[in-house]
């Protein structure tokens, strides 16, 4: 089983950031254009998100995402 390769996340990070703090791009909208954006980290791990809304208490939402990496060719 491979271990997380921190050097394969730095520009993943860099660019969820860029999107998120500098952008203002909300977080999944930013998420989905990091792991587009880099292809050396979406071929080697899979990411879960999960996001809760409590927009209307005592009520809250929960939405999880697994972004998966696939590619036709393989």
């Amino acid at each position: 089983m491979p271990h997380f390769q921190a050097p394969r996340a730095n520009i993943f990070l860099l660019t969820l950031f860029r999107l998120k703090i500098i952008q203002s791009i909300d977080f999944p909208a930013s998420l989905l254009h990091a792991l587009e954006w880099d292809s050396e980290l979406g071929a080697h791990t899979d990411i879960v998100h999960f996001h809760f809304d409590c927009s209307l208490p005592p009520i809250a939402s929960m939405t999880c995402n697994k972004y998966v990496w696939w590619n036709a060719n393989t």
